[in-house]
């Protein structure tokens, strides 16, 4: 998935609800390189997740350590 932040976004969400931390920060850490002003209210806008999709995702992704 080189240079597609939003692929890791929604990979980083999905290891951390399945609760692989370790592989949801490495993933994480993918994407901050890529996208290195990445927050997730920025990322879930962007995307337009229906609410209570974008509950589990910035949930996900705060799990991974992502900035808010």
């Amino acid at each position: 998935m080189p240079g597609f932040s939003i692929l890791h976004g929604w990979l980083t969400a999905a290891l951390a609800k399945l609760g692989q931390l370790d592989e949801a920060r490495a993933a994480g850490a993918r994407l901050l390189t890529l996208d290195p002003g990445f927050t997730i209210n920025r990322w879930c806008s962007a995307v337009g997740f229906a609410p209570h999709v974008k509950n589990v995702m910035a949930d996900g992704l705060k799990l991974a350590g992502l900035p808010e």
